[in-house]
């Protein structure tokens, strides 16, 4: 991780808080989590139900840090306020594009 390096965090309640890497690590004795490195927490979160399935899964990974730079167009779009997935449609006949995309989860 670098410097400016954004991340996501899960809560979990589905929802990943948004941070930024503000500095460089450090070794902190005698702490329970003695490696560290100073996080800027945004006052931002990202829902879990609003990322592609792609995403979801990536950010699902059992490790402690995932990549997730693929992913980087569309969790722009989640923290530039653009709401849902990312759907490419050319059916007229759908109102509100959020809730037809979770049908196919029921």
């Amino acid at each position: 991780m670098q410097v400016g390096d954004v991340l996501l965090c899960p809560d979990g309640t589905g929802k990943y808080h948004v941070g930024e890497i503000a500095g460089d690590y450090y070794y902190k004795e005698g702490e329970v989590l003695f490696h560290r490195r100073p996080v800027r927490w945004l006052n931002t979160t990202v829902e879990r139900v609003l990322m592609s399935e792609s995403l979801r899964n990536s950010t699902g990974s059992i490790g402690t840090c995932g990549q997730i730079t693929r992913h980087a167009a569309e969790i722009e779009a989640l923290l530039s306020g653009v709401r849902g997935p990312i759907l490419l449609t050319n059916d007229a006949s759908i109102q509100d594009p959020l809730p037809f995309a979770l049908e196919a989860h029921l």
